[in-house]
């Protein structure tokens, strides 16, 4: 699917950010079906990190279960499923500052064209 600029998620998300008048709850979806049912409560954006996304798939804790590519797949899924613009977990959990850069990178160039 190709998304207008004026309604590309990434713009909707700095829009949202900019806002004044109220403050943007984020709330984390760790399935494309809680964000299809958060969004139509009025979520406007989510989080996807990668420890609720493990906790709810695995019953584990965030200590490297999942790998970068599984959590951005999953993300991908989540982004692919609603509307909303979906911001991703890019902390140093899955290897230190140079798989941030890695995961910006893909991002960044359309790695997974569904994250947006």
């Amino acid at each position: 699917m190709t998304l207008d600029e004026p309604h590309k998620p990434t713009k909707r998300l700095q829009e949202l950010i900019r806002r004044r008048d109220r403050v943007l709850a984020v709330m984390h979806p760790p399935s494309a079906q809680h964000a299809r049912l958060m969004e139509a409560a009025g979520c406007e954006a989510a989080f996807v990190g990668t420890s609720g996304v493990v906790g709810a798939y695995t019953g584990l804790g965030d200590v490297g279960t999942a790998t970068m590519t599984e959590c951005v797949q999953i993300a991908g899924w989540i982004a692919q499923s609603c509307s909303m613009p979906i911001i991703v977990d890019g902390d140093t959990g899955h290897g230190g500052v140079m798989a941030v850069r890695r995961l910006e990178r893909w991002f960044s160039t359309g790695f997974g064209s569904s994250v947006n």
